[in-house]
């Protein structure tokens, strides 16, 4: 399967706009451009920019456009765009086999093709194609991926207004006003579910993707649950934004797929939904349970999360695949800047801050 591209970086001059800015050109958007760039943000495609060009000027000729929106951490200086294009990912978050960069000049082209080989690269004559390109077409369209662009922009408010926040990061997380919901899945969730096994990298138990039909028979069969956590604070509705798949035995579960979302990494949002899956596994009268690791780039987290809340390696399959267990979390803590849906929380044995 081709990996899709999350987010696609574009050349200003002779690129997005026919001519160039410094030289006077009486400069216009290239024909069709802006339905181009309204179709791939309504996929859920992020947009930047990485152009040498004066940046008071060319930020006012896209406003101007009325294009200037769809942009997130547009880098538009001097400085060369290989390390444009790393400074737009950084921000993001996001790894550079998942971003695109279209250019009018081949020189540029060049640069990173050899330099971030991994970055896939489109000339700017072929711009009209792009609506067509696999990468860029994704498979599933979610509420979340339609809002996704939104998303990264309140993020990034929160997290400039956690700068300036005087007091602890603790009460901080307080003030957000922080509501997490945890529930059973059901078919409505299938395309936002297939969508997470195939766009997260970071806290993914085992970048194990399952199609449609086995997701489906997993929420008909008793012996599966699936679990959705939807996220909400005063920021925001950021929506599902994390699913986990068990295997439930009498006397134990298998976590066999883990996925939260990149966005919320910082939040303990990962500790919080394992311990749950435990004390739920608890209820159902298991004493054990085990979560499946599968080693892949950038998924490190999920590994010293597991590490972190205490599971021990109990086998391995081979050099990357590790199972690890634990006893079943006989309460749960709710952190005191969480709230809980309150039909999970009638099921709570214990609730203290940590």
């Amino acid at each position: 399967m081709i990996e899709p591209i999350k987010c696609l970086i574009w050349d200003l001059d002779n690129t997005l706009w026919k001519g160039t800015l410094l030289e006077k050109d009486s400069c216009r958007l290239r024909h069709g451009v802006k339905s181009i760039l309204k179709e791939l943000d309504n996929r859920g495609i992020l947009l930047s920019i990485a152009s040498a060009n004066d940046k008071d000027l060319a930020e006012l000729f896209l406003k101007k456009k009325r294009v200037y929106h769809y942009f997130l951490y547009p880098q538009i200086s001097w400085i060369n765009k290989v390390s444009s294009i790393q400074a737009i990912a950084s921000k993001l978050n996001i790894a550079l086999n998942s971003l695109g960069f279209i250019d009018d000049e081949p020189y540029e082209l060049e640069q990173v093709r050899q330099i971030l080989p991994s970055v896939r690269i489109y000339h700017a004559r072929d711009y009209k194609g792009l609506l067509t390109k696999p990468e860029l077409t994704p498979h599933f369209k979610t509420k979340e991926s339609k809002h996704r662009r939104i998303m990264y922009i309140q993020e990034s408010k929160r997290a400039q207004e956690q700068k300036q926040f005087q007091k602890s990061h603790k009460e901080f997380l307080i003030s957000c006003n922080t509501q997490i919901t945890i529930r059973q899945a059901d078919k409505a969730d299938l395309p936002r579910i297939l969508e997470l096994m195939h766009r997260t990298h970071q806290l993914n138990a085992t970048g194990k993707i399952y199609d449609a039909d086995q997701v489906e028979s997993f929420l008909l069969d008793q012996k599966y649950r699936i679990y959705v956590v939807e996220l909400r604070d005063k920021f925001m509705e950021y929506g599902k934004i994390g699913v986990a798949i068990c295997r439930c035995y009498s006397n134990r579960w298998e976590l066999l797929s883990f996925l939260l979302s990149c966005r919320v990494l910082t939040r303990g949002i990962g500790n919080f939904f394992l311990s749950w899956l435990q004390f739920k596994a608890f209820k159902e009268g298991a004493s054990k349970f085990e979560g499946h690791f599968m080693k892949r780039d950038r998924n490190n987290r999920m590994h010293l999360l597991y590490t972190l809340s205490g599971f021990e390696p109990i086998k391995t399959k081979n050099d990357d695949y590790t199972i690890f267990s634990k006893e079943c979390n006989k309460g749960l803590k709710i952190p005191e800047w969480l709230s809980l849906n309150e039909g999970i929380r009638n099921e709570i044995l214990t609730s203290a801050s940590h």
